[in-house]
């Protein structure tokens, strides 16, 4: 884990995120690793710290439960809150220097995990919702409603992650920029995946992706980076 951290830092990034995106007790569960959320997020850190000699700021990534929330789901809010204390609270021990809350396509869910991670620190959290091609999350939430309550709920940074389609992102990006009045974050997917010879393949080179986050920062995307497919 810690090589792969290496790469990305070799490869000129200056945040890295810690392997700890499922790093709840649900996801976790599935593995019967539900009890382990302590060592499994505290050893993430660690193996991040031990990359970032160099000065690159470590992300403690926070990914979703993978429940349903009420009232589509059974799943309430208030254990939402309490499984992302739980993970953010043992990880904070090894002192990160920032949060991303990561691929929310439930705006509920997306705060509950800001305010867990609130009540816990001070340190800059960044909050970022995955979008379909329609431009909208899974439960409807458009780009506009999402960012405006990610910071009015204490997102530091708000955006997107998780969209293949530089064109529907580029229309997220503009459309929180625009809402908030400030730069956000995009960490798009490189190009919309394909199934060959039962692989899942990304139509995205490095020099069409970074064609592609030309487009996004001039659009207000302020901070870039890479999420499925991505590679150093």
């Amino acid at each position: 884990i810690t090589d792969i951290h290496n790469s990305f830092i070799e490869a000129g990034a200056d945040v890295i995120q810690t392997n700890t995106f499922g790093g709840n007790r649900i996801k976790l569960s599935k593995y019967n690793l539900g009890n382990n959320v302590e060592n499994i997020n505290r050893a993430a850190v660690i193996n991040a710290k031990n990359a970032a000699v160099s000065g690159a700021k470590i992300a403690l990534s926070v990914g979703p439960t993978g429940k349903i929330l009420e009232p589509w789901g059974q799943f309430s809010f208030d254990e939402a809150v309490a499984v992302f204390t739980e993970q953010i609270c043992v990880a904070l021990l090894e002192a990160p220097d920032l949060i991303i809350i990561e691929t929310m396509t439930q705006l509920a869910e997306a705060r509950a995990a800001l305010l867990a991670a609130r009540s816990l620190t001070d340190i800059p959290i960044v909050t970022t919702m995955a979008f379909e091609n329609n431009g909208r999350t899974t439960f409807g939430t458009s780009p506009k409603a999402a960012a405006i309550a990610l910071r009015a709920m204490g997102a530091d940074l708000a955006g997107v992650n998780c969209v293949g389609d530089i064109g529907v992102i580029s229309g997220i990006v503009k459309e929180m920029t625009s809402a908030l009045g400030m730069p956000v974050i995009a960490q798009p997917n490189a190009g919309n995946p394909h199934f060959r010879g039962g692989q899942t393949f990304f139509p995205s080179t490095p020099e069409t992706f970074a064609t592609d986050c030309e487009k996004l920062s001039e659009l207000g995307a302020g901070f870039l980076g890479g999420c499925c497919g991505t590679t150093p």
